[in-house]
C-alpha cells in the first residue's frame, strides 16, 4: 500500500510540473517579440533587362546528326561565322532551323 501511494505523489508532481513548465513557455512566447524592427531594405538587382539579344545572332541554321552524336550549326554574329554545337537527342529533336539557340 505505500509504494502506490508514492507512486501517485510522484506522477501528481509531474503531472503538476509539466503543466507548470507549459504555461511558463506559452507565457513566455506570447510576451517576447522577435526580429529586429528596422530592418535594412535589400535591394535586388536584375541585370536580364539590360541584356538584349539580336536575332541574327545565335539562328539556327541547319541540324544534322551522325555517328558521333547529335549537332546544330549555329551563327555567331561575333564571329560572323557558323558554330557547331553538339548536343542531346531530346533537346536536338525540339530545336528547329530557323529558330534561336
Amino acid at each position: 500500500m505505500e509504494n502506490n501511494n508514492t507512486n501517485y505523489k510522484i506522477f501528481k508532481f509531474l503531472g503538476i510540473a509539466v503543466v507548470l513548465f507549459y504555461a511558463f513557455i506559452f507565457i513566455g512566447s506570447s510576451f517576447s517579440t522577435a526580429g529586429v524592427k528596422d530592418a535594412p531594405k535589400i535591394e535586388y538587382t536584375s541585370d536580364y533587362l539590360n541584356q538584349k539579344m539580336d536575332l541574327r545572332d545565335s539562328e539556327v541554321l541547319g541540324k544534322f546528326w551522325n555517328d558521333e552524336g547529335h549537332y546544330l550549326v549555329v551563327y555567331d554574329e561575333d564571329t560572323k561565322s557558323p558554330k557547331l554545337f553538339k548536343i542531346s537527342y531530346s533537346e536536338w529533336n525540339l530545336i528547329s532551323v530557323g529558330g534561336t539557340y
